[in-house]
């Protein structure tokens, strides 16, 4: 019968190149969201994620990530609600824009704010409300765990997706 291993025992390991992870992980098709939140100023504050994923039913908890040097860090550490819009295949530009270094992202952007202010990328597929539950310093990347507070299914319409460098059509 094998025997449990602790990961702190195992030798450290031999690593791989970012590059040739990178590669391998546009293997892996994700959506595309738009999360976003009031700053401490009360302006809104967003970008594209496509490293969203669910996590827990009970307690109902949702994550993404965002690279520890990025400028908007302050912002979503210090965020007491925010909200992640999915977005549909009609909303590519949208991801672009909000992907860009732009100042103000929601310059001519329609959205709307849910009740804790955080503004809802208005026409997305569904949206999530959501308080913080728990940051996590991983690699060159801060992981944010949330709560989701409210959940709602806006259209029926085909999700953006993210594959092999580039947006991509689901095909029925």
């Amino acid at each position: 019968m094998p025997h449990a291993v602790h990961i702190h025992d195992s030798p450290p390991p031999q690593g791989v190149e970012p590059l040739v992870l990178r590669r391998v992980s546009s293997a892996f098709p994700t959506g595309v969201t738009i999360v976003s939140i009031l700053t401490p100023d009360g302006e809104p504050c967003g970008l594209t994620v496509n490293s969203f994923t669910s996590v827990s039913l009970d307690p109902p908890l949702v994550s993404w990530s965002l690279k520890n040097t990025s400028p908007n860090l302050d912002h979503f550490d210090r965020a007491a609600a925010g909200i992640i819009s999915i977005l549909s295949q009609e909303q590519a530009e949208l991801a672009l824009r909000f992907a860009s270094p732009l100042p103000d992202k929601f310059a001519g952007v329609a959205h709307s704010p849910c009740p804790r202010g955080a503004p809802i990328i208005d026409g997305s597929l569904a949206h999530l409300e959501c308080s913080p539950w728990s940051r996590v310093e991983a690699g060159d990347h801060v992981l944010y765990i949330w709560r989701v507070e409210h959940a709602r299914l806006n259209t029926l319409t085909a999700p953006l997706t993210f594959h092999a460098g580039g947006f991509r059509q689901l095909s029925a």
